[in-house]
C-alpha cells in the first residue's frame, strides 16, 4: 500500500457520508467533448457528440466559457426549503470547475440549469454516467440564524485542554514520521477524528424507503436518475 492508498482509506468514510446526505446527477446523454477557446463569444464553447447525432442537452448559453447543462427534471421541497446544487463532491476535474447555487424549489415551477465554467482554454471531455451535480436540501435562512463569534480558546478550558493534548500529540506524530520511525511509518496516519466517530452515535443515516410496497414499487412514470 503506497501514499495514495492510505489517504484514500482515511478520507473514504468523510466522502460517503456526505454522499448520503445528497443526491448525485450523472450525465445523462451520450458521452460529449467539449473545447473552449479562451474568449468570451458563446461561439468559442463547442460540444462535440461523441457517440452518434443524438440531441445533446449541454451548450454555450451565456458565453464566458461557461457550460450549461439542461437539467429536465423539476424538483419540489417543502416550505421553507431550498436546494444546494453544486458540483460532484471530491471529484476535481481538469481544466473546468462546477458552479454552484441555491435554489428556492418550494415555490419554483421552472427548472434549473448547472453550469460548468474553464478554467483555462483547453478541451474536456464528460463520459456517459459522470457526475455533473450534487444536490441536497437547506433550510432558507439557516445561516442568518447563526451569529459568528471570536473567543480565546483559553476561556474553554475544557476544550483548550483537549486541543493542546491532540495538538501535542500530532506535532510529536509528524515528527517521528520525518524522522522516518518504523511504527509511526507503518501506522501512517493518527486518524484522531475517525476513532473519535466511533464512540459517537452516527447522524447521517442510510436511506430508508418508507412508503408501503406496493407504492414504493409503482414507477410512476418518472425517470430514476442515472
Amino acid at each position: 500500500m503506497d501514499g495514495r492508498d492510505n489517504l484514500q482509506q482515511v478520507c473514504v468514510s468523510l466522502p460517503a457520508v456526505s454522499h448520503r446526505e445528497s443526491v448525485r446527477l450523472g450525465n445523462f446523454i451520450d458521452p460529449f467533448r467539449v473545447s473552449w477557446d479562451g474568449t468570451s463569444r458563446r461561439e468559442g464553447l463547442v460540444v462535440e457528440n461523441l457517440s452518434g447525432d443524438g440531441r445533446l442537452h449541454a451548450a454555450s448559453h451565456f458565453g464566458l466559457g461557461v457550460l450549461t447543462f439542461q437539467i429536465p427534471f423539476l424538483f419540489k421541497t417543502p416550505g421553507g426549503w431550498n436546494l444546494m446544487v453544486r458540483g460532484p463532491m471530491n471529484r476535481p476535474k481538469d481544466g473546468i470547475v462546477a458552479l454552484e447555487g441555491v435554489v428556492e424549489t418550494d415555490w419554483s415551477h421552472a427548472t434549473f440549469t448547472m453550469n460548468w465554467r474553464f478554467t483555462r482554454a483547453c478541451t474536456v471531455e464528460f463520459g456517459l454516467g459522470e457526475p455533473i451535480c450534487h444536490f441536497f436540501p437547506v433550510p432558507r435562512g439557516a445561516v442568518e440564524g447563526f451569529r459568528a463569534e471570536l473567543r480565546m480558546l483559553e476561556g474553554e478550558t475544557e476544550l483548550n485542554e483537549k486541543f493542546k493534548k491532540w495538538s501535542e500529540s500530532r506535532d510529536w506524530f509528524l515528527w517521528a514520521l520525518g524522522k522516518q520511525k518504523p511504527d509511526v511509518v507503518a501506522q501512517g496516519w493518527q486518524k484522531d477524528y475517525l476513532q473519535a466517530a466511533k464512540d459517537k452515535k452516527l447522524l447521517a443515516q442510510e436511506f430508508v424507503d418508507q412508503r408501503p410496497r406496493n407504492e414504493s414499487n409503482q414507477s410512476d412514470g418518472n425517470r430514476e436518475i442515472p
